[in-house]
């Protein structure tokens, strides 16, 4: 039995160092950079190993996508009645995509929604999460022309920035206001909250000092649907998310796009990096917390109604600078975890006092285990060779990964 009981990264044999034996670099620079502070020269080790690696965000299209559900009939169909029928919409838009970008029939995987039950059961920021990430994890491994999509989602929802993005609406739609600084920046607004930003926060690309967040390009996002005839202080459309989604991904602005595709590189050429998200906190694949905010209500801009929708984007700081995200699409941290599958399932094992196992890594594994207290490593537990395993004493970190 290994028992684990103070920080530190473990592998069971030298011989199964992931430097030499893992196929996924970019994953275990990550891991090792959580960790700089303690291990500085395994983290150059790494960075030796994956220097020239480049990956990009999807390309913005050449025309907008107007919605429509049924491309084998004259028009744009565009009825919203239930979500076979949107989801036939989405995946129509994603044909016309690899179209215009030359990317070839069926290179996005479609759009599968969940049941009704299921759809009816997720609140408003779960259905957002679901159908954005469906957007960037659908686009993983294509190459729009400058390195393949890496996919990466985002971690859920914090409590925190869905607060700064509501009271943003709220205060757009009290003021009869428009436009990102109505009240201050996006960058300000979200660097003033305590639990998200900090007293070094500067409003610049990068990671600041005493900062918890690491500012990017793409920040906050502004949907503003406006009714007449209509007084109500509730959102109006039905299919409310997947009408907004849509609109940012396919038949919005290009930025909206970028906002919502935004992965570890921009666009276009840039002289400066980092550009777009740095994947160093929680598990591999995994990055940016999203804050949900949507006022409705009138009159408005001149009109009777409005559902004004604000989205904000922070890409947080590795766990090792201790910020207290909460994220609210999250599966919470338990208190004890004995991982009894086998080969241990690839993703972040953890728990607040135990995570013990006695099952293998397999030869491919990419397995984490963090506990607050004590890791117990049983006498069959073992990684296979090529499989990447590390266990750390620490608090929770929140995933969306089951």
């Amino acid at each position: 039995m290994f028992l684990l009981t103070d920080q530190s990264i473990f592998f069971p044999n030298l011989d199964q160092l992931p430097i030499t034996s893992n196929s996924h670099p970019l994953n275990l620079l990550k891991m090792a950079m959580k960790t700089y502070k303690r291990f500085p020269l395994l983290v150059s080790l790494f960075i030796l190993l994956v220097s020239g690696v480049q990956a990009q965000s999807p390309a913005n299209l050449s025309a907008t996508i107007p919605y429509d559900e049924d491309a084998g009939t004259s028009g744009n169909q565009q009825s919203w009645a239930d979500l076979t029928i949107i989801a036939q919409g989405f995946n129509n838009a994603r044909r016309q995509e690899e179209a215009q970008l030359g990317l070839g029939n069926g290179a996005i995987a479609d759009l599968v929604l969940p049941s009704q039950t299921v759809w009816d059961n997720m609140s408003i920021d779960e259905k957002f999460l679901f159908l954005i990430n469906n957007e960037r994890s659908s686009r993983e491994g294509i190459d729009y022309g400058n390195g393949a999509v890496k996919g990466w989602t985002f971690i859920g929802v914090d409590a925190a920035l869905d607060q700064v993005a509501q009271d943003y609406a709220d205060f757009l739609l009290a003021n009869n206001a428009i436009g990102g600084n109505a009240n201050g920046t996006a960058e300000s607004r979200i660097d003033d909250d305590p639990s998200i930003g900090g007293t070094g926060c500067t409003n610049i690309l990068g990671t600041i000092p005493d900062c918890c967040h690491q500012h990017i390009p793409r920040v906050e996002n502004r949907v503003y649907s406006t009714w007449n005839g209509i007084t109500t202080d509730t959102i109006v459309a039905t299919y409310y998310v997947p009408r907004m989604v849509y609109k940012m991904t396919y038949n919005g602005s290009s930025g909206s796009r970028e906002f919502i595709l935004l992965q570890d590189d921009d666009l276009t050429a840039h002289s400066f990096d980092p550009w777009g998200l740095i994947d160093d906190y929680g598990y591999p694949g995994e990055e940016g917390y999203l804050g949900i905010g949507i006022a409705s209500g009138g009159p408005w801009q001149g009109s009777d109604h409005a559902d004004i929708l604000i989205i904000d984007l922070i890409d947080p700081v590795s766990q090792s600078e201790a910020c207290n995200y909460q994220c609210t699409t999250c599966t919470p941290c338990t208190t004890t975890l004995n991982v009894t599958t086998s080969p241990i399932p690839d993703q972040i094992h953890q728990a607040t006092v135990l995570v013990e196992s006695s099952k293998t890594v397999d030869n491919s594994g990419l397995v984490w285990f963090i506990s607050g207290d004590q890791i117990i490593l049983h006498p069959n537990f073992s990684v296979q060779q090529g499989g990447s395993f590390i266990a750390e004493i620490g608090d929770c970190v929140w995933t969306g990964t089951p």
